[in-house]
């Protein structure tokens, strides 16, 4: 069996693989509040109508959102983040605290190895897959699910980064293949993961450095055939468990209860003080504190959690794309006349 590192640099090559722009790819602007966008049409317009596979399209934080959307090209999307203000989320990473808010994103069979950077969703059916590869990283799923939608082989599927509120990752029930997908350093806040069932094939499945946090009855991680690694599971609940049969689960935490083996170097009942820093905004909090880190070393060499691993959690879910993060203007101008403008950027790569 591959070790975790080995997938997760496949992986990390797969992701960059995606996001490496098209030759003549477009860059499309838009935005949901009127006189905003530099298309004049919806979001929905712009994919079905004008898009082209390979494009890029910048989904612009405004107060309006951007209804279900949904896509049959390969395309990236790229929002602005999300918790980009105090006093539960991150200041100073977006001039705006607005985010780029949709129901929902329905990728269809077309839109194969497209990616969704920096998303807000909020319908409880969030990010449907009806297409066997694509990136989902750096969003936040306010209240619903993604869900492997279809009966597909899905293969090469990275889930990093996101932030779930609400349902967390599962699947359609209907015969389903699981191959190569990699859920990685992402921040559960009440269910979890369940790509199991008697209809469903699973192999070469990566679950790491994630933290699991939820005082809720739920199978934190429901799938067979995965390797479970580097993770923290932090549920006061009795009646909460994973999944133990045919599954590599090494190097995690349980704060809370015992719900993982007592072998492979898994640690049971540490106190959630003794893990987290538990102070800061709501992705800062899970931050270790140094000696969790030197108490209870990662199979990788870094450390548990979403700050570990070979892509480590990004505050706010910010995209690697340049950001304006302080912008000031001086008084009003004009047309045609000079307005003194201060900008401050930074390059997120």
């Amino acid at each position: 069996m591959k070790t975790p590192t080995a997938f997760l640099i496949g992986a990390n090559l797969f992701a960059s693989m995606l996001a490496t722009p098209q030759v003549q790819a477009s860059i499309w602007r838009v935005n949901s509040t009127p006189g905003y966008s530099s298309y004049p049409g919806t979001l929905q317009q712009l994919i079905s109508n004008v898009a082209n596979d390979g494009d890029t399209v910048h989904v612009e934080a405004s107060a309006v959102p951007y209804g279900d959307i949904v896509c049959d090209k390969r395309l990236v999307f790229i929002g602005p983040g999300f918790k980009l203000g105090l006093p539960n989320g991150n200041s100073d990473l977006q001039a705006s605290q607005l985010m780029a808010s949709l129901s929902s994103l329905t990728l269809n069979f077309n839109a194969t190895n497209s990616a969704i950077y920096g998303l807000r969703f909020t319908g409880s059916l969030s990010v449907l897959l009806n297409c066997a590869e694509a990136i989902i990283e750096g969003n936040f799923f306010e209240s619903g699910a993604l869900r492997f939608n279809s009966d597909l082989t899905f293969s090469n599927v990275m889930v990093r980064n996101n932030y779930f509120n609400g349902t967390g990752i599962s699947r359609y029930n209907v015969a389903q293949s699981f191959s190569s997908i990699f859920i990685t350093n992402n921040v559960f806040n009440s269910s979890g993961i369940n790509l199991s069932g008697s209809n469903a094939m699973v192999t070469s499945v990566i679950i790491s450095h994630n933290v699991f946090n939820s005082t809720a009855q739920s199978n934190f991680c429901n799938v067979s055939g995965a390797e479970i690694g580097d993770n923290i599971f932090n549920c006061t609940n009795a009646l909460a468990s994973i999944s133990i049969s045919m599954n590599n689960i090494h190097h995690n935490i349980a704060a809370g209860i015992s719900m993982l083996p007592n072998t492979n170097s898994n640690n049971n009942g540490v106190p959630e003080s003794s893990i987290f820093t538990l102070t800061g905004s709501d992705d800062v909090r899970y931050t270790l504190i140094p000696l969790a880190i030197l108490n209870f070393p990662a199979s990788d060499g870094t450390q548990r959690g979403i700050y570990g691993g070979a892509v480590p959690y990004h505050l706010s879910g910010i995209p690697p794309v340049p950001t304006i993060y302080f912008l000031q203007a001086n008084g009003v101008a004009l047309q045609g006349d000079t307005l003194q403008v201060t900008i401050g950027t930074r390059s997120n790569n």
